[in-house]
């Protein structure tokens, strides 16, 4: 696990003014908006209409943020020339069905999470690679989750594991510095803004790391494949 933590902070980190770009690409103007809103326009950050903003701008930004992110980290790890118009441009092509993907990934991950919490995290596992089946191979939403669940035989506990525990360890530092500086930082609403887009760059990290998993994964299921095409051709 240790391992592939490393492979991707070093991969991530390679392309990170161009990963840094993509991210504040779509989340900037989402942050703004959101702080605009709640420290310009007094909108209770509780409130019902500020949740579905937050949430109708999430469902649709976060499908070209990761589709992005991980054509950019495949041009990145095998030694690919892709750039941010290469990158965006796939992940524009791929909307469509990371949309789809992902709004029904969440609903039935979230409706698992309220109901009993545990099936909620095997579904999340099982899934856990279903964005990157949509974006490397253009698999459709049923597809990707088959795929995925192929994909993450093994490992899920693995998976499921080293992708939260950055994710908790991100939320639990903005908590923590919400606490300690947050008249500071809400003292202004682009302030508080650009400070949302630090934990936004972040998160590009459990990304990285889902690309590893789904990365290395494909590489076990070729090296099966190769083997078994080659005993199926020996005398």
């Amino acid at each position: 696990m240790f391992e592939r933590l490393d492979a991707a902070a070093r991969l991530l980190w390679g392309r990170g003014f161009t990963a840094a770009l993509i991210v504040l690409t779509m989340w900037l103007p989402g942050n703004l908006l959101l702080n605009y809103l709640t420290l310009s326009l007094g909108w209770e950050e509780t409130s019902a209409r500020l949740l579905v903003v937050a949430l109708a701008y999430d469902l649709l930004a976060a499908p070209l943020v990761v589709g992005a992110l991980y054509v950019l980290l495949r041009a990145s790890l095998y030694g690919g020339k892709t750039g941010y118009r290469g990158a965006m441009s796939v992940a524009v092509a791929r909307y469509g069905l990371l949309f789809a993907n992902r709004l029904i990934v969440q609903i039935l991950v979230g409706a698992g999470l309220l109901l009993f919490i545990v099936p909620g995290l095997i579904l999340m596992s099982r899934w856990a690679l279903a964005d990157a089946a949509v974006v490397f191979e253009a698999a459709v939403p049923s597809q990707a989750r088959a795929r995925s669940v192929s994909l993450t035989e093994g490992s899920r506990a693995e998976i499921l594991l080293a992708w939260q525990l950055p994710v908790m360890a991100i939320w639990g530092l903005s908590w923590w510095v919400g606490i300690r500086f947050g008249e500071s930082l809400d003292a202004s609403w682009w302030v508080a803004a650009l400070a949302d887009c630090v934990w936004d760059l972040l998160l590009a990290f459990p990304v990285a790391l889902l690309f590893i998993y789904y990365a290395q994964a494909r590489v076990r299921e070729m090296a099966i494949a190769g083997r078994a095409a080659a005993l199926e051709e020996s005398p």
